[in-house]
């Protein structure tokens, strides 16, 4: 079974192009634009990966919450920071073992790590057409 990923960031617009170029790749996600609404999303999914912006506007000491949480609900769920802070979260995250990755991302590297994720892709058409 194939299972959603969870990409959380305060801006929509970075949310919604991470969504088309996943869903191009044929891999889905779930968007929050708030660490509340990821942690509700948490309760009622189980994710196999979560891409979560550092710097967020409810997120002021990081975040290290969200992280528990995520692991909590979904204990398999592969966990990323993106930033463009990279030293400050390594630093602050390093006890939680999560790999930071610098801002702007490398999609087609990130895209390398969620092999396991992948469901047949989209030809371009579908693509232009899926749903945000």
């Amino acid at each position: 079974m194939v299972q959603r990923g969870l990409l959380v960031d305060d801006s929509r617009p970075q949310l919604l192009a991470g969504r088309k170029l996943l869903r191009f790749w044929g891999i889905e996600a779930d968007l929050a634009t708030t660490a509340a609404e990821a942690a509700s999303k948490a309760e009622s999914h189980q994710y196999g990966f979560a891409l979560l912006d550092y710097a967020m506007a409810d997120l002021p000491g990081g975040p290290r919450d969200l992280i528990r949480t995520l692991r909590s609900k979904s204990p398999n769920c592969k966990i990323f920071i993106v930033t463009a802070y990279a030293d400050e979260a390594l630093d602050t995250l390093a006890d939680l073992n999560v790999p930071v990755l610098e801002k702007p991302l490398d999609w087609e590297g990130f895209k390398k790590t969620l092999d396991p994720f992948k469901q047949e892709p989209l030809n371009e058409s579908e693509a232009g057409r899926a749903h945000l």
